[in-house]
């Protein structure tokens, strides 16, 4: 059969679906959504950029937290409210912890990692099982590193302040990267920094749910790039390559400095020696675990560095954008730390002011406001609505995050509003917090703990050592700053604050000798 012919059938198909759904489904009361179109459904109504907005405003007009999406062969679900998305996603869990099937994402070779994983797909539970084995429990035996690091990013800081864009990024890819396998990051144009970033770029244009025909027509995949539709076909030639050499280029290096005796440590290099202690580099089980090594490492290594670095960014871009909460916070960091030495981890715990602040930042500009979508495995109703078994179910937990009945002023940065009235945080605001920008269910972060760890010395650090400001761009003119945010899967923020100025004399001293001792 021609490409043509296949096509045809497709579209026939998918004519007669349209056509008996109604009578399927007519029954049961679907939540409201906009209207879809014949055939297409509402394909042609998904937003490209900004989608949580648009998400948003749905919600406003149909007066729902729940918004039904017609696309071609699918449905999909806007979950707008935090009520809505426990319910579904956390007391629900067997039912929406499932993946949809994406063959946009296989064709770029993303399938293979757990985050984008069936549950049921062989591998899912041991990746996520050694994931958390070195970044979701006790993370405490990585905060020398993150402390080195975050210190190193101080003195960049102190001698380019006009890049500090550029430097939170190599600060905390440096974090990861070092962590995992025992690399030292050169500078921005390092490889393990460009391949990273352009295989995190290739995921987010891929995940946006009804956007690529292939997903419908499958047979679109074996398309030349020439031919209409055959964008996934074209995606998949440019990031496919950046993703291979993301798993293999940096584990590999780990393996050669340990044949060598120069490996430094690492989670990379401690799970290659104790395969090979236990299994043998050559025996089928050794391979089959060098496997699963490779891949977890690698999901660290992308997983990490963008959410991190945007958070790292809409922390400056708060701070700039409101001094009053800054000087507070520094008065707060002198009283307690002083001025003799450099912030701990053990400070952070001390000023429940700067956590409070990190949790603000979190709910202010979610960095990854829709997360990846989930998929009912079953017919459930919920409030009344019927929702259909194999509806994609996308949590837009930037409405929730700016929702005014659990945050008054959602648009203002309000650290108090973490806080219990003695000073201390309250933990039912801290774990909603968590709950929605971190994930539901069975598919929350797994690696929460590192990155929050990484974030709160971060922020302890870059308050106590300088003065934020929005600066100026490399134009001379003065940065304006916004806490709207632009991108996909991993949202980016657009404008940094560039105006890094010492707090004091003698923190420039400070900073040169600690990383001296390093």
């Amino acid at each position: 059969m021609s490409l043509i012919q296949t096509t045809s059938v497709f579209l026939l198909g998918l004519l007669v679906l349209r056509a008996i759904l109604p009578t399927i489904r007519g029954k049961n009361k679907l939540p409201p959504g906009p209207k879809p179109y014949p055939i297409i459904g509402n394909a042609l109504d998904m937003p490209l950029v900004r989608s949580w907005v648009k998400f948003q405003e749905w919600c406003d007009v149909y007066k729902s937290d729940l918004i039904f999406i017609h696309l071609p062969f699918r449905t999909a679900l806007i979950v707008g409210s935090t009520k809505a998305a426990v319910e579904l996603l956390e007391k629900r869990s067997p039912i929406y912890s499932e993946r949809m099937r994406s063959i946009v994402l296989e064709m770029m070779g993303w399938t293979h990692f757990f985050p984008m994983m069936s549950a049921s797909k062989p591998g899912w539970k041991e990746q996520r099982k050694l994931f958390h084995q070195h970044y979701g429990y006790d993370t405490r035996r990585h905060n020398p590193v993150q402390l080195q690091q975050v210190r190193k990013f101080l003195s960049w800081v102190l001698k380019s302040p006009q890049d500090t864009p550029q430097l939170v990024r190599q600060m905390i890819s440096s974090v990861i990267v070092t962590v995992t396998y025992g690399k030292t990051v050169t500078g921005m144009d390092d490889e393990c920094i460009v391949t990273v970033a352009t295989a995190a770029k290739g995921i987010s244009e891929a995940s946006i749910p009804g956007i690529y025909w292939v997903d419908y027509f499958p047979i679109l995949r074996h398309v030349p790039t020439w031919f209409p539709g055959a964008t996934s076909r074209r995606l998949s030639e440019k990031y496919l390559p950046y993703v291979m050499l993301m798993r293999e280029k940096a584990y590999n290096d780990t393996k050669i400095a340990l044949d060598n005796g120069l490996a430094a440590p690492s989670v990379a290099a401690t799970l290659i020696e104790n395969i090979r202690e236990k299994h043998g580099a050559e025996s089928k089980e050794g391979i089959l675990q060098d496997e699963l090594a490779k891949t977890v490492t690698s999901i660290a290594y992308v997983g990490g560095i963008d959410t991190t670095n945007s958070s790292a960014e809409a922390f400056l871009v708060a701070m700039a954008m409101h001094p009053h909460i800054q000087i507070k916070v520094q008065n707060e960091l002198d009283r307690v730390v002083g001025r003799n030495r450099l912030p701990e981890f053990g400070d952070f715990e001390r000023i429940p002011y700067l956590r409070a602040i990190l949790l603000e930042t979190l709910r202010w500009m979610p960095v990854a406001p829709l997360g990846i979508p989930h998929v009912s495995i079953a017919d459930d109703v919920y409030n009344g609505y019927f929702i259909p078994k194999g509806t994609i179910v996308i949590p837009n937990r930037w409405s929730m995050a700016h929702n005014p009945e659990d945050y008054p002023d959602p648009l203002e940065f309000i650290p108090e509003r973490h806080l219990r009235p003695d000073g201390t945080i309250d933990p039912k605001a801290e774990d909603q917090i968590m709950t929605l920008i971190l994930g539901f269910g069975r598919r929350s972060c797994p690696g929460r703990a590192f990155g929050l760890e990484t974030l709160s010395i971060y922020i302890a650090s870059t308050l106590f050592a300088f003065e934020i400001t929005a600066g100026v761009d490399e134009t001379g003119k003065p940065v304006k700053l916004t806490a709207e945010l632009d991108g996909g899967l991993v949202a980016n923020v657009p404008v940094v604050p560039r105006g890094m100025k010492p707090r004091f004399p003698a923190v420039t001293q400070l900073i040169r000798e600690a990383v001296e001792d390093q």
